[in-house]
């Protein structure tokens, strides 16, 4: 029911906007009561949350399945950018990011979360898997985290911000 109950609250979330969707709402969408909603969700701000950690969730299972190969680092970062790529043009993650966007001056608690979140699935897989083909590279392990964090913001400035400014923009 759970599952359920984020999967109708996301759609509603991006079809009208997290302040005019009521847990109401949400719970007749999903075809639960109001007692089974809060059973499993405080509040909609816990819920909001909840539709965050669910995109996070798919983000981090698509990247863990990214083949890495040991033998041939530039091949498994080629490979982990592309899929990124992807996922920041999808426009499931891009439709969640304008809606947490849009809701963060008064909802700052979910953005920062989703925020602190994104990065991750994704840092914690390239700085393990960069730690491991640098082994024995002191100084090049200690610059992997700056690049990557730098590397990845660029991924995310010219990928996702353009699907977010143009939503035209085919991905």
């Amino acid at each position: 029911k759970r599952a359920g109950i984020v999967n109708a609250a996301q759609l509603l979330f991006l079809d009208r906007g997290f302040s005019r969707v009521s847990m109401a709402e949400i719970a007749l969408s999903a075809d639960v009561s109001s007692a089974t909603l809060y059973r499993h969700f405080e509040s909609k701000t816990a819920l909001f949350t909840a539709v965050v950690e669910a995109l996070i969730n798919r983000l981090a299972a698509t990247l863990a399945q990214v083949d890495l190969p040991a033998e041939d680092t530039a091949k498994g970062l080629r490979a982990f950018a592309e899929a990124y790529s992807r996922l920041l043009q999808d426009s499931e993650v891009v439709a969640v990011t304008r809606l947490i966007i849009a809701e963060a001056p008064a909802m700052p608690g979910p953005a920062l979360f989703f925020m602190e979140a994104m990065k991750g699935p994704v840092v914690d897989r390239v700085s393990a898997y960069l730690r491991t083909a640098l082994r024995g590279k002191a100084r090049a392990a200690e610059a992997t985290h700056l690049a990557l964090n730098q590397f990845l913001g660029g991924m995310e400035r010219s990928l996702l911000m353009a699907r977010l400014l143009n939503p035209a923009q085919p991905p």
